[in-house]
């Protein structure tokens, strides 16, 4: 995945991609950080919301089951770059927080059982994601889509669940995993 285009040649512009990083990882720990234990009202699951929206929770929690692909092969294209490795060491900290906390909702809202969890975990890990380009930066073009379509289909998720008369857990989890919506 390396893309000698992208690689940089001077000291300089390795430590201000660095530096961008910095500011970033300095910004998420005052404003991204959360606790799946505290931050969560687990104890307001709604084990009556719909099995539709459960199906997309489980979907969703099985495309972030597929981390440890994603994070093996996209950090060997960046590793010569410390900020751009460091965040996706980051950024992979960040998504298995959402896979953990979605689910959680299926398992404290009694929608699926840890036998169903087990299973789907197995059934995830039996296949292996691959990049679906060589190329560095359309690497970087293909994460951002994606990174932004996964941010519009938890915002719609929300507002399906609040129309299926609410669950503030599973509320609270889709906000905490599209920041930009809190």
């Amino acid at each position: 995945m390396a893309d000698p285009e992208l690689r940089p040649e001077t000291p300089e512009l390795l430590q201000s991609i660095y530096r961008l990083f910095r500011d970033y990882f300095d910004q998420a720990e005052k404003k991204r950080r959360w606790s799946l234990r505290e931050d969560i009202p687990w104890e307001q699951c709604n084990p009556g919301i719909s099995d539709a929206v459960t199906d997309l929770v489980e979907t969703f929690c099985a495309v972030e089951m597929f981390l440890p692909d994603y994070l093996a092969k996209t950090i060997p294209g960046v590793r010569h770059i410390r900020g751009r490795a460091w965040f996706f060491a980051n950024w992979g900290y960040e998504e298995s927080k959402h896979s953990m906390a979605l689910e959680d909702w299926l398992a404290r809202s009694r929608k699926r059982s840890d036998e169903q969890l087990t299973d789907l975990h197995a059934r995830v890990v039996s296949q292996e994601w691959n990049l679906p380009y060589d190329n560095a930066r359309f690497m970087v073009c293909y994460t951002l889509t994606q990174e932004l379509a996964t941010w519009l289909h938890y915002v719609r998720l929300r507002k399906i669940v609040q129309d299926e008369g609410g669950c503030p857990a599973l509320e609270r989890v889709l906000t905490l995993v599209s920041p930009a919506a809190r």
